[in-house]
């Protein structure tokens, strides 16, 4: 029995010390040990509980994963965006940012706006991310997700951006099975008194705005304001599109290289202003009594979307040229649609935002016991309003009455919106942790109503939403008594119903986390969250994750997700209102984390990956509406990063590769807005993504230079589909060409698309430089494409609604899929804009 004990014992002690770090080894005194000069233990003197000793408690700790805190070491898996990186990144905007910045990140352009992808996933909105800003979720739920802050060009009242990939985002509840996006904005930080105003100017796109900021702080009170103007005219891109539906298929640069309309017009206007309205941003932040924090913020945004489209003549008429009579007397009219006299932007959206939050947290910590408790509360009122402007707006009709004529002619009339509607959510939540000596219980709470209405200052019969804009407030809608074609519906082919003044739905939160550190190289975190919303099936999000900070220098994480998405508010409303609950999504991901810091100045750092993913989307069966899931995939895949700090010089660098390992399953079936799972998740994504930037600050850190470059290649199913689909069906074409000038016309129009090098590797870089001049002003400058290898190529989403819905139904009954008809739709992937050389120049004045 001795024995055993004293091999535990020697286990034990090995494995504290092997636990122990430098610092700790140092603060060892062997004077305590070998010349104390009393035998008697005497106990530290009691010290009254106090906000220094939460201080002193809190420091080196975060709860970024975590409900409650826990040591940084533990705390693997996320990219940290610093003020400072945000100010020499030549960046847009966030989407920008997170492309220069965070492993494996990048974004397309799409049909409803601009979308990311991470760790192999993206999709045709924005739904499985969350955007947090300052604790408040910011997405729109209701139907395009995150929008609103990603697509807003002033960055500058940001401190920090942190982006969490992987099983911890399970901890911010459904919708975040891809990542979460938190912002913090700046505060006053404790300087008494500053203020700052900037101006920004950007080529290319015409950009130009300015903001103001000013902090002040005392004792008792903090306080900030951020106000910005950014107005931005957009440029005409060299887009590259095709006309596979007209009486001659083409391939080619949109107002170049085409014969037919509309495609041989100038291509739609890049990153330009919602009818020229300027992106606003104002933000306060009042924090009182050292324990309230009061903020609000308005944002907007909005500009085109697609990207390869073409800029749209308004027709507001048709006219009868002329009258002849076919063989049987009867008339024939030949008819010539009528046109407003300039081209304008239909299609686009814009989004405008509204929050007011308040929260406060009360904190204990007893000094001899290390015990103690956080309470966190916030209560928050969001409204959001959206539009999304069509461009299908055209009548066939062969007489136009005035009043039509009118509205045809009117850009921002109910006709030419495919969405038109606001949403208001109240937001209740509150935490509280209990802190013992070995770990941490968190328990809380958090009840959300949502309201989906009328916009903005529009009247009853304007709202408009719903999938494709099914929901109308009655019979007396705008868009009631327009056909299909236009954009509208006839009382008889109405397909989902009428909402009046819109509806509410509820959503109840119960979650709970438990992190253990029973030895200083171990550590253990379970945490689960329970959703009931009144239109869907209870979701669970569950996250298990086993730290092991061994040392100073090495932490290893192993981490489980469970976690579930529910659909929009929009597709749960069409679901319940059939009398059915929809079926969460589910996501099930298993990740490995290993960071290994050698040195202060160095950090290594490996995450790798595996996931199985639904994709859902709603479902029509028997004329009944359902929330489920289409289709499901596997998939893996590694990031690998590493950094160097010195005073004067940093890098950064990281790889990411995204691996399919299971052929993507699709169900049959038919379903409104159908996306194929193969295409979302596999066709749009460049598998393998390298970055590296540099910064190198001199002259006693008064200037600093920043290169940053990326590269992207590996669009391994995007090639297949290709090399399976598109190829074959140009051969196909070839041999039943009827004559040498089809055969001509054919040949022509391959070398056309072989010369585009479709999905080769997309390389560029960029480069920015910032000079104090004194303490007071500072000027940046940056270069965006400074050089690529392709082009500056930016590839638009592809949804696979034409590319391959048909496929399924066709094999359900037996029938092959034609190679020509195949054609007829794959290659309509291949579409991109090239994006310009920006030149960009930046003014701050401190006074």
């Amino acid at each position: 029995m001795k024995k055993v004990l004293g091999i535990v014992g020697l286990i034990f002690i090995t494995a504290t010390g092997f636990a122990q770090t430098i610092t700790e080894l140092k603060d060892c005194n062997e004077e305590d040990f070998l010349n104390n000069k009393s035998t008697t233990y005497t106990p530290p003197k009691y010290v009254l509980p106090n906000s220094n000793m939460w201080k002193k408690w809190s420091r080196n700790r975060n709860n970024r994963h975590t409900f409650g805190f826990q040591k940084s070491s533990t705390s693997l898996g996320a990219t940290i965006i610093t003020a400072e990186d945000i100010a020499l990144a030549p960046a847009r905007n966030l989407l920008d940012l997170l492309e220069v910045y965070v492993p494996g990140a990048y974004w397309l352009n799409a049909e409803s706006g601009k979308v990311i992808g991470m760790q192999g996933w993206i999709a045709s909105r924005n739904l499985r991310y969350q955007v947090l800003v300052d604790g408040v979720n910011v997405n729109q739920q209701t139907h395009s997700g995150a929008m609103n802050e990603l697509e807003n060009w002033d960055l500058d009242d940001i401190a920090q951006i942190e982006v969490i990939r992987g099983a911890a985002a399970a901890r911010y509840g459904t919708g975040a099975v891809a990542g979460v996006i938190l912002i913090s904005t700046k505060a006053a930080n404790g300087s008494k008194k500053q203020t700052n105003i900037n101006g920004a100017f950007m080529s290319s796109y015409n950009s130009m705005g300015g903001n103001f900021s000013h902090r002040v702080s005392n004792d008792d009170l903090d306080f900030s304001f951020f106000g910005s103007w950014r107005k931005t005219a957009g440029y005409s891109p060299k887009a590259f599109s095709n006309n596979l539906n007209g009486e001659h298929i083409e391939f080619g640069y949109l107002g170049q290289d085409f014969r037919v309309a509309p495609f041989d017009k100038t291509p739609l206007a890049f990153y330009n202003d919602y009818n020229n309205a300027p992106q606003l941003k104002l933000a306060a932040h009042l924090r009182f009594r050292k324990k309230w924090n009061l903020r609000l913020r308005y944002t907007s945004a909005g500009g085109t979307v697609g990207g390869t489209a073409t800029q749209t003549l308004q027709q507001t008429g048709m006219v009868i040229d002329s009258v002849t009579t076919d063989v049987n007397g009867f008339p024939v009219y030949a008819y010539s649609r009528e046109y407003a006299n300039e081209l304008v932007n239909l299609k686009a959206f814009q989004t405008r935002q509204f929050t007011v939050s308040l929260g406060r947290q009360w904190n204990y910590i007893d000094s001899s016991s290390n015990k103690g408790y956080i309470i966190n509360s916030q209560v928050s009122w969001n409204t959001q309003d959206y539009e999304n402007r069509r461009d299908t707006m055209f009548t066939f009709n062969t007489t136009v009455p005035e009043n039509t004529r009118k509205r045809l002619s009117d850009i921002d009339d109910p006709i030419y919106k495919k969405h038109n509607f606001s949403e208001t959510t109240l937001n209740l939540r509150l935490s509280g942790t209990y802190a013992f000596p070995i770990g941490q219980i968190t328990l809380g709470t958090e009840y959300t109503h949502r309201t989906i209405g009328i916009g903005w200052g529009d009247f009853a019969n304007e709202l408009r939403v719903g999938e494709e804009g099914a929901f109308v407030n009655s019979n007396k809608s705008k868009v009631i008594g327009f056909s299909a074609q236009q954009g509208g519906f006839t009382p008889s082919t109405f397909s989902e119903g009428f909402i009046g003044n819109g509806w509410y739905s509820y959503q109840t939160e119960a979650f709970s986390e438990l992190s253990l550190s029973p030895a200083k190289w171990v550590n253990f975190t379970a945490m689960s969250r329970l959703t009931n919303h009144a239109y869907s099936k209870t979701a669970w999000n569950h996250r298990f994750a086993l730290s092991f900070p061994i040392n100073h220098q090495h932490s290893l994480q192993l981490s489980r997700q469970i976690a579930h998405r529910l659909g929009t508010e929009e597709q749960l409303y069409a679901t319940y209102s059939y009398d059915n609950l929809a079926s969460p999504e589910r996501f099930d991901g298993v990740s490995f984390n290993y960071q290994f810091t050698p040195t202060y100045h160095w950090r290594f750092a490996v995450q790798a990956y595996q996931n199985q993913v639904e994709l859902s989307n709603l479902h029509t069966r028997q004329n009944l509406q359902y929330f489920r899931p289409i289709g499901k995939t596997t998939y893996r895949g590694i990031e690998l990063e590493a950094n160097y700090t010195s005073k004067s010089f940093n890098i950064g660098a990281n790889y990411s590769k995204v691996m399919p390992i299971e052929a993507p399953t699709y169900f049959p079936g038919n379903y409104a807005d159908s996306l194929h799972v193969q295409t979302t998740f596999f066709n749009n994504n460049p598998n393998q993504i390298a970055k590296l930037w540099i910064r190198y600050k001199f002259f006693n850190n008064r200037a600093t230079v920043q290169a940053n470059f990326r590269a992207m290649w590996d669009y391994a199913y995007a090639q297949k589909d290709l090399n399976e689909r598109v190829y074959p069906a140009f051969d196909e074409l070839e041999t039943v060409a009827e004559s040498p000038q089809e055969l001509e016309e054919i040949r022509a129009l391959k070398q056309v698309f072989l010369q585009q090098n479709p999905y080769n590797m997309d390389a560029r870089l960029d480069i920015s430089a910032s000079l104090k001049i004194s303490d007071n002003i500072v000027i940046s400058a940056y270069v965006l494409n400074l050089w690529s290898n392709n082009k500056g190529r930016r590839y638009t989403y592809d949804d696979g609604l034409q590319a391959h819905e048909a496929d399924p139904q066709l094999a359900q009954f037996g029938v092959a899929v034609d190679k020509v008809v195949s054609f007829i739709y794959s290659p309509q992937r291949l579409k991109f804009i090239e994006e310009p050389l920006v030149f960009g120049l930046k003014l701050n004045l401190t006074l």
